[in-house]
């Protein structure tokens, strides 16, 4: 499969892939919150590579608190989208294919159905089934519950407008989707039999949400300079709103940290939220002096710092929100076990490698392949990282990066489940144990 450019990632998000609610301030709040500049050029020393089987004692363990068990609940595994499990969940040998469920084809899809990113539990698999009606035509699909041990299917919601991916919150699934009017749908549904639970509507398109621990994180845009963060309880009232009284694009989030939640703007503006009650803790703005417009296109959390990537550029910065180091290079979609960012590197000419970055430092402390398929974040255990490599699937030892095995075939979109690898292939759920 190509290459994807770092703009093009905004594709994968689901439903709505941005909305104007950029800026300097983020609702009412007492005193002024903080706006740090930091440059893209070097202001932080240059990473440096180390060979294969590198250790230095410096690595710091940042991983952040909250951590799902064994199942697979958001996108990148945790609100702080960190793609990480704590259990050694690693494989002796290669998997092998345990099933596979095809989606189902309606007769009015004008193309084959794909299934999107799989997220759930040791009982049940959920995953948005996506249709597409024809040339100018929006997609619709459908909100699937699939039996993770036999892949038979428990329930399936009615047809929504452009439905992101679900997320499982407690005993509900839930899914963003719109209106034909285009306002931003929330839908939850009864994990048991799919009953629907409850639903709000709001005036406004969708940006991105996640789902923590005790609330769901709204970004929604209401008009072209102006915009929400909204915070949901489990019966679908609103804890907190915070209105965004400026007009830049969210590329990414809303992400939970420890204390805060973190969105990202066109402008190159990270915002740190209080997680209580959505007042701006800080702001920092990502300048380069060669783009007036910085695009963040991936953000993760951990309880020591945000890490995003800005122009293809890894920039992690500290509670305060000021810079602590960048790495260089075009780079993709990133993985964090709070000791290591895993992260693949674009190096020209078809090139693509692996880059294990100490999390403090910036440090690289090894690199892997030519291949790495950078668009698609890796998949991180105790032990063990599982890559998508262009002609198949591959774990590495966590330590440098030596290869234990490989699949025959790449998919796309894993979720390690209790043991179980799921991913897509050309639009098919597989499971591999």
């Amino acid at each position: 499969m190509p290459n994807r450019s770092r703009r093009s990632l905004l594709g994968l998000l689901g439903a709505g892939a941005a909305a104007l609610l950029g800026g300097c301030q983020i609702g009412s709040q007492t005193g002024t919150p903080s706006e740090r500049s930091t440059s893209t050029a070097s202001s932080a020393a240059t990473a440096s590579e180390t060979g294969p089987g590198t250790e230095k004692s410096s690595e710091v363990d940042c991983d952040t608190a909250s951590r799902p068990g064994t199942a697979w609940p958001v996108p990148r595994r945790s609100p702080a989208r960190d793609s990480y499990v704590a259990d050694p969940e690693g494989f002796d040998d290669a998997p092998a294919v345990a099933w596979e469920a095809e989606p189902t084809v309606p007769d009015d899809s004008y193309a084959t159905p794909l299934y999107g990113q799989p997220v759930g539990d040791s009982d049940d698999i959920y995953l948005t089934n996506q249709l597409d009606k024809g040339p100018e035509r929006p997609m619709y699909g459908h909100v699937h519950a699939l039996d993770a041990e036999s892949s038979d299917r428990r329930w399936a919601s009615r047809q929504f407008r452009s439905p992101s991916h679900p997320v499982v919150w407690g005993n509900l699934a839930v899914v963003f989707a719109e209106t034909e009017d285009r306002n931003a749908l929330v839908v939850t549904f009864d994990r048991t039999d799919g009953t629907r639970r409850w639903t709000r509507e709001f005036t406004a398109q969708s940006s991105g949400f996640i789902a923590g621990d005790d609330r769901l994180y709204l970004a929604l845009e209401e008009s072209s300079d102006r915009g929400t963060i909204r915070a949901l309880t489990d019966d679908g009232s609103t804890a907190w709103s915070r209105a965004a009284a400026f007009g830049h694009h969210v590329t990414e989030g809303p992400v939970v940290g420890a204390d805060v939640v973190y969105i990202a703007t066109r402008e190159g503006r990270l915002h740190a939220l209080d997680r209580s009650d959505g007042t701006t803790v800080w702001t920092s703005r990502f300048q380069d002096p060669e783009e007036r417009r910085p695009f963040v296109t991936d953000l993760i959390a951990t309880d020591c710092s945000a890490v995003t990537v800005v122009e293809g550029v890894v920039k992690a910065v500290d509670d305060g929100g000021s810079l602590r180091w960048e790495l260089g290079g075009d780079h993709g979609q990133m993985a964090t076990d709070g000791r290591r960012i895993y992260v693949g590197a674009d190096l020209g000419d078809g090139t693509r490698e692996l880059r294990a970055v100490d999390a403090e430092t910036g440090e690289v402390r090894w690199t892997v392949g030519r291949t790495v398929a950078s668009y698609e974040p890796p998949v991180v255990t105790a032990d063990t990282v599982f890559v998508r490599f262009d002609e198949s699937i591959r774990a590495l030892d966590k330590t440098d990066g030596t290869e234990r095995w490989r699949t025959d075939a790449a998919i796309d979109r894993l979720a390690l489940v209790d043991g179980t690898l799921y991913g897509i292939d050309g639009g098919t759920l597989l499971a591999l144990r």
